[in-house]
């Protein structure tokens, strides 16, 4: 797959509060900015401690629930996915700042 668009920004509720759900909807572009079809592919979504990258704190894959932690692929043809994090996962971060990457 291309490098894609992924952009999160304070704007769209980046901040994800301990014991809480969290979800972000967005669509999946490529650098032309047309979304790019998520039908068959998989993508991993791991979020680590910006201070040690060698440890992933979170790591979310494809789930068919948007009930369940991961990413729910809402819209696969047109490049629409949500990222859940449920209290259950939530509940263990601790208060501190994170990086993300999606492969």
């Amino acid at each position: 797959m291309a490098c894609g668009k992924f952009n999160m920004t304070k704007a769209t509720c980046t901040e994800v509060e301990i014991g809480s759900n969290y979800r972000l909807g967005f669509t999946y572009e490529d650098g032309n900015d047309e979304p790019v079809d998520l039908t068959g592919r998989d993508i991993t979504l791991v979020i680590k401690d910006v201070n040690d990258d060698t440890f992933s704190d979170i790591t979310l894959t494809e789930v068919n629930d948007p009930t369940l932690s991961g990413l729910y692929y809402s819209d696969p043809t047109n490049g629409y996915l949500v990222i859940q994090i449920l209290i259950d996962i939530s509940s263990t971060l601790s208060k501190k700042t994170y990086v993300y990457e999606m492969y």
